[in-house]
């Protein structure tokens, strides 16, 4: 028997629903048939900024609309003015296309705003908290913005800390409680108190309008990079690095951010940061991840995500998870799946789950340079609670260069969201010279199936080609454009065969012998 088969490369998820064109009936004598099935996808990189500056724009952080996925609202850092600032952009078509401005512009107390973080409640409202100051030394704020129009208009800015003088607070993050605990809407800020170096909390019960007194998190000092994160409980989680243990530390309050209870230790951790080539500053922070939603088969599982020196000595992104809400902590996990002890870096890690348990992760990634020195962003997506993890893809289609980033490193951190189990992965690219924000729009491909229920005949597109698996000689093959014009035939050899089309239709015919199959590409 000859068949036809085709790897996958991604899973159930990213699939488009494939309609019928009765444009298609009668072209051919011939019956045709129609095949069916989940293809790998390619992601269109998509500038988010707008200006067209040589300055920064960098640590990024994005969040999808939990009642409308189309509507995707970004924040990063932003020198288009020669100075800090934070720039918001938005997206109503899920990321196609996008529109930016300065966020807190002439309004922000002070003339610096950095380090941005974003969330979303659960009825789509839009929360942005950044660090304003003048300089490191002088007064400084954490100031909140809100949007509830899908990131379109802000106000604001509403003073969650501060103004501090002979503090400085730093890495501040944001996140909300979408449950339907006692806190649900609770919004909840954490960062680190310099030059105590202390973890702080504070909350908001109506919706950022005012904040409560800072309340200590951490036991004990030398600390930075906190992440908040809310379970399914609406218990507050909050996971930091500790320099002193090296470790990753982990605190949790009961009654809504009010009290913290004892540090414990998640893991840990080779070194809290590092150089790596091209000067980049790397942490090995938490990126925590709650799994609050009942629809999951992993509904309350506690995920953590982080880079550390992995088996071969190199960085490498690991995963611990937590099945009893953050008491104990599984063994680490690699993530990244290039060869142990390659010596190439991968870093600067970011994480979601979405209502379907579908754990996506991206990072930096280094493995196509083997100098270590220009890198890519890479994802990959665990079906089954952080056991197993998918072949990591690239999302990048333009390596990003050290020798680019021309007024400093790239930042200290990316983003990520995903409805479900579509990615939104956002990140720092050099394409264009200098540091710019990037989106990673995945572009769903499928084809339709009617008559062959056995599958024996399988196609795969790529991004101007059609890929056939042939596990023997088949012979000849014949391509029709929707018109009937034939633009093409190959003999099809044994394993892989590659056909580049021109892909400006979105619907061929195949002719295999006297069988005709007709195929559907579709675009988002």
């Amino acid at each position: 028997m000859n068949i036809l088969i085709v790897v996958f490369i991604l899973r159930a998820p990213f699939i488009y629903e494939a309609y019928e064109d009765s444009v298609l009936k009668g072209i051919f004598k011939e019956n045709i048939k129609g095949y069916e099935d989940t293809f790998r996808g390619e992601f269109l990189n998509i500038k988010v900024n707008s200006d067209v500056t040589p300055y920064l724009q960098n640590e990024e952080q994005i969040i999808v609309n939990p009642l409308n996925p189309d509507n995707l609202v970004a924040v990063w850092r932003d020198f288009r003015l020669g100075y800090r600032q934070v720039g918001v952009g938005y997206s109503f078509n899920k990321g196609y296309t996008w529109t930016d401005k300065l966020l807190g512009y002439n309004l922000s107390p002070y003339p610096w705003d950095s380090d941005p973080g974003i969330t979303c409640d659960k009825y789509g409202n839009f929360y942005a908290v950044v660090l304003s100051f003048k300089q490191i030394g002088d007064s400084n704020a954490l100031c909140v913005y809100r949007s509830f129009d899908g990131g379109v208009n802000w106000d604001g800015p509403y003073i969650a800390v501060g103004p501090s003088y002979s503090n400085f607070e730093d890495k501040e993050l944001i996140t909300c409680d979408r449950t339907n605990s006692p806190y649900s809407g609770n919004l909840y800020i954490s960062w680190t108190r310099f030059w105590e170096t202390n973890i702080y909390l504070v909350r908001s019960t109506n919706q950022g309008i005012t904040w409560s007194s800072p309340i200590r998190v951490s036991d004990l000092s030398d600390n930075q990079w906190s992440v908040p994160a809310v379970d399914k409980n609406g218990y507050v989680h909050v996971f930091w690095l500790n320099y002193y243990y090296s470790a990753i530390m982990h605190d949790v309050s009961y009654n809504g951010g009010l009290t913290f209870g004892q540090d414990n230790i998640v893991q840990y951790v080779d070194e809290p940061d590092r150089y790596l080539n091209g000067n980049i500053l790397t942490f090995s922070y938490p990126v925590p991840v709650c799994d609050i939603y009942p629809s999951s088969p992993y509904y309350g599982t506690i995920y953590v995500i982080y880079m550390d020196t992995g088996p071969g000595g190199d960085p490498d992104i690991f995963l611990t998870k937590s099945l009893d809400g953050g008491f104990t902590w599984t063994q680490r996990k690699r993530v990244n799946d290039d060869p142990v002890g390659n010596g190439l870096d991968q870093f600067h890690p970011w994480a979601c789950v979405d209502s379907t348990g579908i754990l996506t992760v991206c990072f930096y990634d280094r493995r196509l340079y083997s100098n270590n020195w220009k890198f890519d962003l890479f994802l990959t997506q665990s079906f089954d609670g952080g056991e197993t993890f998918t072949p990591n893809i690239r999302v990048t289609t333009v390596s990003i260069n050290p020798d680019s980033f021309r007024a400093g490193v790239i930042g200290e951190y990316i983003g990520l969201d995903s409805y479900a189990g579509i990615p939104f992965p956002l990140w720092t690219d050099t394409r264009n010279g200098n540091q710019d924000a990037y989106f990673g729009y995945y572009v769903e491909q499928k084809i339709s199936e009617r008559n062959n229920l056995n599958r024996k005949i399988l196609f795969i597109f790529g991004n101007n080609y059609l890929r056939i698996y042939n596990r023997d000689n088949y012979g000849k093959i014949e391509i029709f454009g929707i018109s009937g014009r034939k633009p093409g035939e190959i003999k099809l050899k044994k394993g892989e065969n590659k056909i580049v089309l021109d892909l400006s239709s979105s619907t061929y015919f195949l002719k295999f012998g006297k069988e005709i199959y007709k195929v559907l590409k579709i675009k988002p």
